[in-house]
C-alpha cells in the first residue's frame, strides 16, 4: 500500500467521522421537533378536554335551571326529592360518567402520543448505534490496512 493509499483512507475516515457527527446532530434536532410535537399535542388535547368539561358544565346547569322551572310550573317541588329530584339527579349522574368517558379518552390519546413519541426515540437510537457501527467498522478497516501497509514498508526495507 502506497503512502498516497494511506492519505486516502485517512481522509475517508475522516469524512465518515464529519458525516456521522452530521447525523447525529441531525438526530438530535430531530428528537427535539419531535418532543415539542409530542407536547405540543398533548397541550391541544388537554385544553380540548378542559373546554368539553366547562360546556358539559353549563349545558348541566342551563338543563337543570329548565327541568327545575318545568317542575316549578307543574307545582312539583324539585327540592323535596321523588321523581324530579331523581330527573335531577339523573342528569347529573349522566353529566359525570360522560366527563370520565372524556378523561378516559384523553389519557388513552396522550399514552397513544407518548408511545409513539418513545418509537421514535428508539428508531433513531437505532439508528445511531448502526452509523456508530459502521463507522467502528470502517475504523478497524483502516487500522487494519496501515497495520498492513506497516508491515509491507518493513518488509521492504
Amino acid at each position: 500500500m502506497t503512502a498516497m493509499s494511506a492519505v486516502k483512507m485517512i481522509s475517508s475516515h475522516a469524512q465518515a467521522s464529519q458525516q456521522a457527527k452530521y447525523q447525529s446532530a441531525v438526530m438530535a434536532q430531530q428528537q427535539a421537533q419531535q418532543q415539542a410535537v409530542a407536547q405540543a399535542q398533548v397541550a391541544q388535547l388537554q385544553a380540548s378536554r378542559d373546554a368539553e368539561a366547562e360546556n358539559r358544565k353549563r349545558q348541566l346547569k342551563a338543563e337543570m335551571a329548565s327541568r327545575k322551572a318545568a317542575f316549578g310550573a307543574m307545582g312539583v317541588d324539585s327540592a323535596a326529592g321523588g321523581s324530579a329530584g331523581a330527573v335531577l339527579k339523573g342528569l347529573v349522574t349522566r353529566a359525570e360518567e360522560d366527563q370520565a368517558t372524556d378523561d378516559k379518552m384523553y389519557g388513552m390519546k396522550a399514552s397513544a402520543i407518548g408511545q409513539s413519541l418513545d418509537f421514535a426515540n428508539q428508531r433513531n437510537l437505532l439508528e445511531q448505534s448502526r452509523q456508530f457501527s459502521s463507522g467502528a467498522s470502517l475504523g478497524l478497516d483502516l487500522l487494519q490496512k496501515g497495520l498492513g501497509m506497516a508491515g509491507s514498508l518493513l518488509k521492504s526495507r
